[in-house]
């Protein structure tokens, strides 16, 4: 480690100001990493923030002959000029990072770590393997992390463009990883991580079986909810729906064979008798008229048959799964996400420990919905 200066009068337990050696102003920067000798006790971890510089000949407000030089485009002594920084406390170097509690007495010798010194390791302690990236121009410097706080909810936030894939391949995802998780992605937009992994990590979302109460939610939003604007309203053709997706029956069909098993059922429920007026033939009506709004791309959609069970099963046996979400709509990627987010719920309240890593690219897309509507839909 390198002296760089003293620290100044007013300091306090948690911030001080750092008087530079002549001509460290030169080297040191903002965001160093340095130690305090204290001379109250203990050495002090801390970081460099704000820098000064001060010139008691160029002081503004006032007329010296500093500033008289100045006005003439001369060059006024340096004799009273002086560089600080603003120190902020990390914490005391003990076994591993402690508060601090004492003041940092004025006089106390400041110190750069260089970057064959690695202060990271005063962070870790001994407890903590695993870091994540380095600190910023110190490559050798792994920031260490504390793995009791990796099971908590992560939020990577930027700008487009800012990073935040990137940040999740190459950090996050192997940081679960090696701290022995089983992960999840869930790649929105099918460009951000599935190009990055071999096939073998990779599903499509057109491979997943949506659970029924997803395919029907997902089915009456296609037909537009058979022109409904209620609930209520729309019961019988709804309660036909249901019947028919959670018999199972259609598992495994084509779209083509899966359309005319549909169209059958929902026909013999809606009005058995072929009536040509009357209640019944008006649910047949708007049904039919729904029933043309169906795309075959809506269909293939429903028509995959990994389940839940499958998916866990692959991340379990691989350790890293990519679920692609490309090629399909908004309605599409949330209804499969709803419908293993369901499956994970319940095993959570079954206590099931899952050890498992969902990362959720895009995750205000999958979030298009209030609080309430949510709730309705997933027992949270």
């Amino acid at each position: 480690m390198r002296p760089i200066g003293l620290i100044a009068s007013d300091s306090s337990e948690n911030e001080a100001r750092v008087i530079l050696n002549q001509t460290e102003e030169k080297r040191v920067k903002v965001e160093d990493l340095v130690l305090v000798d204290n001379r109250n006790e203990g050495k002090i971890l801390a970081v460099l923030r704000r820098g000064r510089g001060t010139n008691e000949n160029l002081k503004p407000g006032g007329y010296n002959p500093g500033v008289a030089y100045a006005r003439v485009g001369g060059s006024p002594s340096t004799v009273k000029e002086t560089y600080d920084f603003t120190l902020s406390v990390i914490g005391e170097i003990k076994e591993a990072i402690q508060q601090n509690r004492r003041i940092l007495a004025p006089g106390s010798p400041v110190y750069l770590f260089e970057d064959i010194e690695n202060p990271m390791l005063y962070l870790a302690g001994t407890k903590h393997k695993h870091s994540i990236g380095y600190y910023v121009s110190h490559p050798s410097w792994p920031v260490p992390v504390d793995e009791s706080f990796i099971p908590y909810h992560i939020g990577v936030f930027a700008s487009t463009g800012g990073g935040k894939s990137f940040l999740a391949r190459f950090q996050i995802i192997p940081l679960f990883l090696n701290a022995g998780f089983d992960v999840l992605v869930l790649d929105w937009k099918g460009r951000d991580y599935a190009p990055y992994y071999p096939e073998e990590n990779v599903i499509s979302i057109s491979e997943i079986a949506l659970d029924p109460e997803t395919v029907v939610s997902y089915l009456c939003e296609k037909m537009g909810n058979f022109g409904y604007t209620g609930l209520q309203a729309r019961g019988t053709l709804t309660q036909a729906l249901e019947d028919f997706i959670y018999s199972e029956g259609w598992r495994g069909l084509d779209v083509k064979e899966f359309r005319r098993v549909l169209y059958k059922s929902m026909i013999s429920s809606l009005n058995p008798k072929g009536l040509t007026s009357g209640r019944p033939f008006e649910d047949q009506q708007r049904f039919e008229r729904s029933y043309k709004r169906l795309n075959d791309s809506d269909i293939q959609t429903i028509l995959g048959t990994l389940t839940s069970e499958d998916i866990l099963r692959l991340v379990r046996t691989r350790r890293l799964i990519i679920l692609d979400m490309k090629k399909t709509g908004k309605d599409e990627k949330l209804s499969a996400f709803l419908t293993f987010a369901r499956y994970l719920m319940d095993l959570m309240q079954m206590d099931v420990d899952l050890n498992l890593a969902l990362v959720i690219d895009e995750g205000r897309s999958t979030a298009p919905l209030t609080q309430r509507a949510y709730r309705r839909r997933l027992p949270i």
